[in-house]
């Protein structure tokens, strides 16, 4: 290793453990990005806290809401708070946060689990003293988080629980958020808030503008994470939190409100409700325990899929402490399709052929080529040669003025495997395990379509999966990422869900294909006609999936061109205009990008407003 790649490895280590050095550093390459004006840098955004003033509700605000709460008849929010040797000084801190609430109605109860500091219990009881809301509970020896948590649930007289950690801090608005969503939707189960971190400084970092419920990134991780609030009545039904998966005690319980409820019963509040303790070493559970809270999660994760039904091999360690599900091509694994439109250029034909040869059998695959008047001779003769390689191989014509809408169509009808994929004659392999890893979400019974990684030639970002918004329509999140970006919030190394995936390698169950219809083959020849299709899959109630570990290079419009907006023919505009007025409510409000962030960027960054 080179003596400058030993010197940035040594940076990030600085910087990611937090020493005074590593905060030095962090701190002056984040006022050099804000004063050029760089959306992102070492993990978070250089402009976060001028954001923070813009967008923190002020006392006005505050007042407001609180007296329009007391209007009106409010349910009880109790805070549920083990503790454990904690600073007394970020208690205070942490009960200061909840004093300032917006919404009145709230109760916290604290759960000395055991701690056995004389000081500490005096302490705590002088709240409760002073305070009728505060409510304290001391155990006689140590139980452990969820046994703590427990006992403080029922204590708590509130009919919604929110679970909050003992040296953080809520926004003066945290509650009111939470309470909003479940007063608006009889059938709402959990509210989950966005959050950031308290760096040493006691100043706000690092947020995470969360999506919508994505349950693939939920398989990747447990993103949702602080605040998270549950109603009573969900807790009764399922049980409390199990004291085996301690470490993902909260992670598990995600997990088997998911199983009961649905995915509707989850929803999103796009506020930085709640501000979490960057960790002291020797001083937190994930931090001391970090392999025992990882396998916890991982038993909790097993657990959820196995009832579920859903086949897996392992699960392996992924980026930032999540989960990675591993996926094997089984001995009876059902046929797949591969529908690859295409027009001469031999060559790249035949390396993406040699691609799905690597990646499998080909006696699994039942090829189709829907050839769009091909007439160079190179890949004519290939044409005439794979019969041999590829048992069934058929060779569609479909001749005319070039539709990719129709070419899939027609491609499909022509093959009977349950699962299709299509795929564009300019893809090629850049790793192995790309297949199984498609195929293993797209058996999902919850899954509409799986898309994958696709890179340049040169190894930057071409696809990692669409957004809506960016010229007015679509585009691709986070293009041209260096490869080694996780992307903001390491979204770029974790399965996610997202509103569309594109079809040049695109995943999806026949039986879906055919219920919305296929590809529309009159108000999108062409251009946006993927999103189009994504978009109907997810009214119908499926979540669109992509992934990172199906990685494989796209020589992006290598065939006939690109087409975009800085095109701008007519195809083109007529698409763009078909696709405001079919979803002009998804192009405004795409569930999976946040509303902090620019919908008309490609690029994660800060909204303006």
């Amino acid at each position: 290793m080179s003596l400058t790649k030993i010197l940035k490895q040594w940076i990030k280590e600085q910087v990611r453990e937090n020493t005074f050095l590593g905060r030095r550093i962090r701190a002056g390459v984040l006022l050099l990005g804000r004063w050029r004006g760089t959306p992102r840098v070492v993990g978070e955004f250089p402009d976060y806290p001028s954001w923070l003033q813009r967008n923190s509700p002020d006392a006005k605000d505050l007042e407001g809401e609180r007296l329009a709460w007391e209007k009106s008849e409010t349910p009880i929010l109790s805070a549920v708070i083990p503790t454990f040797h904690p600073r007394i000084a970020n208690l205070e801190q942490l009960i200061d946060s909840l004093r300032a609430q917006s919404y009145p109605s709230w109760q916290a109860v604290f759960v000395d689990d055991g701690t056995g500091d004389e000081d500490l219990t005096a302490w705590l009881e002088e709240q409760a003293v002073a305070d009728p809301r505060i409510i304290l509970i001391s155990m006689a020896k140590n139980r452990g988080i969820s046994e703590a948590t427990n006992e403080g649930i029922r204590a708590a007289s509130g009919t919604l629980i929110a679970f909050v950690d003992h040296d953080d801090r809520l926004s003066p608005d945290a509650f009111s958020s939470v309470v909003r969503l479940f007063e608006r939707d009889s059938s709402c189960q959990c509210v989950f808030t966005d959050e950031d971190k308290i760096n040493a400084q006691s100043k706000r970092c690092e947020p995470y503008f969360k999506p919508g419920f994505n349950r693939a990134l939920l398989y990747s991780r447990n993103y949702i994470n602080h605040l998270t609030a549950v109603r009573r009545s969900a807790l009764d039904d399922i049980g409390l939190l199990d004291s085996r998966r301690d470490g993902a005690q909260d992670y598990d319980l995600i997990l088997r409100l998911l199983a009961r409820f649905g995915r509707q019963s989850f929803k999103h509040s796009p506020s930085v409700a709640y501000s979490w303790r960057m960790p002291e070493s020797g001083r937190n559970f994930s931090v001391v325990h970090q392999g025992r809270a990882w396998k916890a999660g991982r038993d909790a994760l097993a657990a959820h899929l196995e009832a579920e039904g859903i086949r897996f091999e392992r699960i392996e360690p992924a980026f930032g402490g999540g989960w990675r599900l591993r996926f094997a091509l089984a001995a009876e694994s059902r046929r797949l399709a591969v529908v690859i439109p295409t027009r001469d250029k031999g060559a790249l034909l035949e390396e993406c052929l040699a691609s799905l040869e690597a990646a499998c059998d080909p006696s699994m695959i039942e090829l189709v080529i829907v050839d769009n008047g091909s007439c160079e001779p190179q890949t004519l003769s290939l044409f005439k040669t794979l019969d041999r390689r590829f048992p069934g191989v058929q060779i569609v014509s479909a001749a005319g003025e070039f539709n990719y809408s129709r070419l899939v169509n027609i491609g499909v009808q022509a093959s009977t495997s349950p699962i299709v994929l299509l795929l564009n004659n300019d893809i090629s392999q850049r790793q192995g395990g790309w297949l199984e890893e498609m195929l293993g979400w797209a058996e999902m019974s919850w899954v509409g379509c799986v898309g994958a990684r696709l890179e340049y030639p040169d190894g930057r970002l071409q696809h990692g999966g669409v957004v809506l918004g960016p010229a007015g329509a679509a585009g691709h999140y986070e293009r041209f990422a260096d490869p080694n970006d996780a992307g903001a919030f390491g979204h770029l190394q974790l399965p996610r869900g997202c509103a569309a995936v594109t079809a040049a390698c695109l995943m999806v169950r026949r039986s879906l294909f055919e219920q919305v219809g296929g590809f529309d083959e009159v108000s999108f020849p062409v251009a946006f006609s993927d999103v189009d299709f994504c978009l109907r899959v997810s009214e119908a109630g499926f979540e669109n999936v992509w992934t990172p570990y199906a990685s494989l290079v796209h020589f992006e419009g290598a065939s006939r061109g690109r087409e975009s907006a800085k095109t701008e023919s007519p195809d083109f505009r007529r698409a763009r205009s078909a696709l405001r007025q079919r979803w002009g409510h998804w192009i405004e409000g795409d569930p999976f990008v946040n509303p902090a962030l620019d919908r008309r960027s490609e690029v994660v960054r800060l909204s303006r407003r």
